[in-house]
């Protein structure tokens, strides 16, 4: 399942100014939103939070030696990369209305799933990139759906194991089935050493975005917590009464 995020995450630059939104380039409307202190400034976003990252999105500073025929083919494989992570969730949102779950639920049994049908619920808070409580309302919507069950960590019985229940996802696998039957034979006509490539540039990009996102949670998370500091010094000034 490839993230939206990827491919429009804006570009930071030192010094810049604070911006309103990521998902974003020129002439195209922004997918979501950051609330708070950001605002709107230009189609070249940028927060300046979050400056001195290594997260290089399509609206890229290229080097002053790259070709244009180079530049204009990054900036397609951006767009390409963009509308991919579209597509995905728009058939996760409709998978899983058809089962009457949330997207978000849908992708989780998917990450679950792919790390072999068990993880704790801290490697699942990390992949999903939901808060502790978030994760557990989570996996309790889930185990209430009767998609995992719970199980102590037998190494640490501080810890919960989450675990697939095999046959209730037949269901939902026998419904991405044909969709990934047709995709398997569309790659097999790429060569062995094509694939390869794809496949080094989807891991390199997810690890890279994975850890983009890392620091942009912690980012988002500091911006936070002074603005609460700031409102929690005002409250408390002499004469101030909070209203």
């Amino acid at each position: 399942m490839t993230p939206t995020m990827w491919g429009q995450l804006a570009y930071i630059r030192e010094g810049s100014r604070a911006s309103g939104a990521c998902w974003l380039s020129p002439g195209v409307e922004p997918l979501r939103e950051f609330h708070g202190d950001f605002r709107f400034e230009s189609p070249d976003l940028r927060f300046p939070a979050f400056r001195g990252l290594d997260c290089l999105p399509w609206v890229m500073e290229m080097s002053k030696n790259a070709s244009k025929s180079s530049r204009e083919l990054i900036e397609r494989l951006g767009v390409a990369v963009r509308r991919m992570g579209a597509q995905s969730v728009l058939a996760s949102d409709v998978i899983a209305n058809a089962f009457g779950i949330h997207k978000t639920d849908l992708e989780s049994l998917d990450l679950i799933y792919l790390r072999g049908g068990a993880c704790s619920a801290g490697e699942l808070s990390k992949a999903t990139g939901l808060s502790s409580g978030s994760t557990t309302a989570l996996i309790d919507r889930l185990v209430k759906s009767g998609y995992v069950i719970r199980e102590a960590d037998p190494n640490d019985r501080r810890r919960q194991i989450v675990r697939i229940q095999s046959d209730a996802i037949e269901p939902i696998q026998a419904v991405y089935a044909p969709m990934q039957a047709k995709m398997f034979k569309l790659w097999a006509t790429y060569h062995s050493r094509d694939l390869k490539i794809i496949e080094d540039f989807i891991v390199r990009s997810t690890h890279l975005h994975a850890d983009c996102l890392e620091r942009i949670k912690t980012s988002v998370a500091n911006q936070s917590a002074k603005r609460q500091s700031r409102r929690r010094r005002k409250s408390e000034t002499p004469g101030n009464s909070g209203h």
